[in-house]
């Protein structure tokens, strides 16, 4: 079997996203994939700067789990 593509590796990593309870996929997807910093996800989703940093602490933890799950590189999309 060949190695993934890049547009597999995104589907993967959209369906792991979509695994995350809501409130973790919002803030991993603003500070990630829209760039925004902490305080202006914190902004947009009204909640503390502690709880932003503390659901893309969790978040990313359990996109790397679900990705190494899938033998998918877990640096591969997803900020270290």
């Amino acid at each position: 079997m060949s190695a993934p593509t890049y547009v597999e590796n995104r589907l993967v990593l959209y369906a792991a996203l979509a695994k995350l309870p809501p409130r973790q996929r919002a803030v991993v997807v603003l500070r990630y994939l829209a760039d925004h910093s902490v305080d202006e996800t914190a902004e947009v989703l009204r909640m503390s700067p502690g709880t932003v940093k503390s659901h893309t602490f969790n978040g990313l933890a359990a996109l790397r789990g679900l990705l190494a799950e899938r033998h998918i590189d877990p640096n591969l999309g997803v900020p270290s």
